[in-house]
């Protein structure tokens, strides 16, 4: 949960700064970010009860069979003669 916890925190900062700068203009109104969005705590309560799937570069060992790989140039040349090779 390390970067969504980041990534949430980011939202709120630069939500609420957007707020600050914009919420006087008295012909367009602001509801404040609390009232749209749920915040870090109420995120994580909403989300516990369900499934979650945590995907971690390079956290297997080295000589674990890779279930991707890395995919062949498959680029082709149309001035070549063989364009395809």
């Amino acid at each position: 949960s390390g970067n969504v916890d980041e990534a949430i925190r980011r939202f709120w900062a630069d939500t609420t700064q957007r707020y600050n700068f914009m919420r006087h203009d008295r012909e367009r109104p602001l509801l404040p970010p609390a009232d749209l969005f749920l915040s870090e705590e109420q995120f994580f309560v909403g989300a516990k009860p369900l499934a979650r799937l945590v995907l971690q570069r390079d956290a297997a060992p080295a000589d674990a069979p890779a279930f991707a790989g890395h995919l062949p140039d498959v680029s082709v040349n149309r001035r070549a003669e063989d364009p395809l090779v």
